[in-house]
């Protein structure tokens, strides 16, 4: 068994910085720590890879149990630390419904009034996922039956930005974390051994941080694209990986033609229609979180069009395209328009 220390909340209260924080601290002490996240791991990969800290993607399908969580959490760790964003959404909800002690990560001046700033429908852009927002603020769904769902279990407030000394687990002003041993922890068996490779890859843009450990030797160009076009080019290399970036106008001339590209974004190829999501009704959460937790990964979501729709495929990936297959192949090029970890794309 190993210990996991789970923290969430939503936008703004210091939860990245509390993460990254608790990290450090754990390696400074001698441990060996491993950063688990949600399925969309992009919007945090990078900041992770900049400083080789060990990042690891936990899909949808793994919050079916415990035991299906387990089996995508590396072996090898001595501490783990899972970071949940937006818990009063569906997604968000899903995961924290697997455990009985989950850290909130909660901002000093609304410590005494968080219910009531989350379940405020003016507000509703910090503790909802943009992809699941609408701008009608009379639209916004009703949050208190997922704040139901994320309270039903022992929960400890670890408190940032605090200006003063606390009783609890809290970060100050000055990004020092105290009292991490009174943080609530979980007990887990991690089960994920991943296969190792010798072949040479190179990668740029924002990728899933596991092919640093199937593939050690991995060279990373970050956002240099123009070094790693040259390479590209140049095939000297068994693999390539193109990871995502912000920018859907960025386009590639020269495609390998003996060598296997992994591509995270499709656009650089491929003229797409960027999928356009709405939030359909204002029950539709309590709806997704129950389909997530209770029926096989697959099963869709939400209607066509509406906010969860992105995830309608059979390898419940969040796409942003409008595809009806998240992963598929083109010669040599492997699309995948979504953040599939290189495990699913060994399985399939």
């Amino acid at each position: 068994m190993s210990d996991l220390v789970v923290l969430t909340s939503n936008k703004g209260q210091g939860k990245r910085t509390a993460t990254l924080l608790l990290e450090e601290t754990l390696r400074n002490e001698g441990y060996r720590v491993a950063c688990l996240v949600t399925g969309n791991g992009r919007l945090d990969v990078y900041s992770y890879l900049l400083e080789q800290r060990y990042h690891y993607s936990v899909p949808l399908e793994a919050t079916h149990s415990k035991e299906a969580f387990e089996r995508w959490v590396p072996t090898g760790y001595d501490r783990y630390i899972l970071e949940v964003t937006f818990p009063y959404s569906p997604i968000g909800a899903a995961y924290i419904d697997l455990f009985g002690n989950i850290n909130e990560v909660v901002s000093y001046d609304l410590r005494d009034t968080w219910e009531q700033h989350v379940l405020d429908p003016k507000n509703k852009a910090e503790s909802i996922d943009p992809a699941e927002n609408n701008p009608d603020v009379a639209a916004a769904p009703d949050l208190a039956p997922l704040w139901d769902v994320v309270h039903d279990r022992n929960v400890r407030t670890l408190v940032t930005k605090a200006p003063k000394a606390l009783d609890g687990p809290y970060v100050d002003t000055a990004k020092v974390f105290h009292n991490l041993e009174m943080l609530a922890v979980e007990s887990i068996t991690p089960r994920m051994k991943l296969p190792k490779s010798s072949k040479k890859v190179i990668a740029v843009g924002e990728f899933p941080a596991e092919y640093w450990d199937i593939y050690p030797d991995l060279t990373w160009y970050q956002y240099y694209y123009a070094e790693f076009m040259q390479a590209l080019r140049d095939e000297k290399y068994d693999l390539a990986v193109i990871g995502t970036c912000h920018n859907e106008a960025l386009k590639f001339r020269d495609r390998p033609k003996d060598r296997t590209v992994v591509c995270y974004q499709p656009s650089v190829y491929l003229d797409l229609k960027t999928r356009e999501k709405k939030l359909s009704a204002n029950h539709d959460f309590r709806a997704v979180f129950s389909t997530i937790r209770t029926r096989p990964s697959g099963t869709p979501l939400g209607p066509a069009g509406g906010a969860f729709s992105g995830y309608n495929n059979r390898l419940w990936i969040n796409t942003k395209h409008e595809v009806d297959e998240p992963l598929w192949r083109d010669g040599n090029v492997i699309f995948c328009d979504g953040w599939i970890t290189p495990q699913v794309l060994l399985r399939e």
